[in-house]
């Protein structure tokens, strides 16, 4: 007896589903978008990571030494940083090196080449190229250089003029999840109050029908189940075209953003990831559903 009860909560709740035709599109609708953006999020945030490998890789701070420091304290300098649980990697260069590179670098400007020769002598400083874990570890890390007791043989750290990019870079980060999250919650709000008129239309429309059924002695579960299928169902439909919507906007992205990020390779994330994406999605897409439904039946069915 169960088991029938059973399948016919769920025909009902799919019969329903059915009947309110443009209500179930729109919901879908609102729903499928709060989806996408709760799934965008994902993605942006391995992009993040790895925009923000990209720009790690290229920024660094560096610790120039006076022309009469010994290699011998440049190289205990570079032993004390590596110390700091905040520093990732420190490469040093020396005098020689530095003069070979540049030279190398700029020995197709003629002009850059016959100021070389005129100089003669190498007028660079041996450095430390330091790169940290995370950009907001840099300002404790060139402190910690400028403070230590190897500083008599520092000429400067740069940390200054790379300051304003990395600051930014930090910002801009935190501000895209910061108002990615903010919009997905705004997004969760309108769906379950959509969701939420659509099946309070429905109790309405079925109103007489719910009252026969207590009448005759029907079970709350009975009387409630359908409506929760509905939102089971709405949840389930918005899952699919999300993903389906996902797909084709890293699709579109991809395409265009490795000519000029090819490291990343949003394709290939969303499909290593397609199982969690889609279960992430549908199980999101059911409580949001299941939430609004269980609202408006605790509101407007006395049961």
């Amino acid at each position: 007896m169960r088991i029938t009860n059973f399948f016919r909560v769920i025909r009902r709740g799919i019969s329903s589903f059915q009947r309110n035709g443009w209500l179930s599109v729109a919901t879908i609708s609102i729903m499928t978008i709060a989806l996408v953006v709760a799934g965008s999020l994902l993605v942006v945030n391995d992009l993040a990571k790895t925009v923000t490998q990209e720009f790690q890789d290229k920024i660094d701070i560096s610790t120039y030494f006076k022309e009469d420091a010994p290699e011998t304290q440049v190289l205990e300098t570079r032993k004390f940083i590596l110390e700091n649980p905040k520093v990732k990697s420190v490469e040093y260069i020396s005098k020689q090196e530095a003069w070979e590179t540049f030279k190398d670098r700029h020995q197709d400007n003629e002009v850059i080449t016959s100021s070389i020769e005129e100089v003669g002598s190498n007028p660079l400083y041996a450095t430390l190229n330091i790169k940290a874990f995370s950009p907001s570890d840099y300002p404790d890390i060139a402190a910690m250089v400028s403070k230590s007791n190897f500083s008599e043989y520092i000429q400067k750290v740069n940390y200054e003029q790379n300051k304003t990019a990395i600051e930014k870079f930090s910002s801009i980060i935190s501000a895209i999840t910061k108002s990615g999250l903010f919009t997905a919650i705004f997004l969760s709000i309108i769906v379950v109050l959509v969701t939420f008129n659509t099946i309070r239309i429905t109790i309405y429309t079925h109103k007489q029908e719910i009252e026969i059924m207590k009448l005759v002695g029907g079970s709350n579960w009975f009387i409630r189940g359908p409506f929760i299928v509905e939102g089971i169902l709405f949840g389930i439909f918005s899952a699919m075209v999300s993903m389906f919507l996902l797909y084709l906007g890293i699709f579109i992205i991809s395409t265009r953003l490795t000519s000029f990020l090819p490291s990343s390779d949003l394709i290939n994330f969303y499909m290593s990831n397609f199982w969690p994406f889609l279960f992430m999605e549908i199980g999101i897409g059911v409580v949001l559903g299941v939430i609004s439904s269980f609202i408006a039946i605790r509101k407007y069915l006395n049961v």
